[in-house]
């Protein structure tokens, strides 16, 4: 199996219509169609997971057919946003939600965010959400893509070393190999 996570951190109170559209816009179609199914599709991979893997946390990830786990991460304090849990449950992906001290002591060990956020900073006390959620929930994984912005929502991908990474810079990327 390979797991691909979906680190998103966003603005209280943003719907589910807003976070999928910034994850569509920060993974670009080629990522979307390989890791998101169509709500409501419950075909193997186009759709439904082909089954759930539960972990002692008790929370499950969608499996597709083409032997690819897809999760989204974030911080404690979002975990209980109803945008975020809809976004979640119309595309039946596992939430990971980690306390803040778990993103810190990450932050020491990891590569700098790539566009620390003053108000995450001053709430939270770290620089941003999305990354580090995004490789605390894929500790072997790498960036593939960085923090992308849009809408209220931040939005960066986790995966294998071995399909990444794939931008250009910290704002940009390609999903062209």
């Amino acid at each position: 199996m390979t797991l691909y996570t979906i680190g998103l951190g966003c603005r209280r109170g943003v719907g589910s219509a807003a976070i999928d559209a910034a994850v569509r816009f920060a993974l670009g179609a080629t990522w979307s169609a390989r890791l998101l199914p169509d709500a409501g599709d419950h075909r193997p991979f186009a759709g439904g997971p082909a089954a759930v893997d539960t972990h002692a946390s008790g929370t499950g990830t969608a499996t597709w057919n083409t032997g690819v786990l897809v999760q989204v991460a974030t911080l404690d304090a979002k975990a209980t946003e109803s945008g975020l849990l809809d976004y979640c449950a119309r595309h039946r992906l596992a939430l990971r939600h980690f306390p803040q001290e778990a993103l810190a002591a990450l932050a020491a060990h990891a590569p700098d965010v790539s566009r620390p956020s003053d108000a995450v900073r001053a709430r939270f006390g770290i620089d941003g959400v999305c990354e580090l959620a995004a490789l605390c929930a894929s500790p072997r994984g790498v960036l593939l893509v960085r923090k992308t912005s849009r809408h209220g929502v931040s939005v960066a991908l986790s995966g294998p070393a071995a399909t990444g990474p794939v931008w250009e810079d910290a704002s940009t990327f390609t999903d062209d190999r």
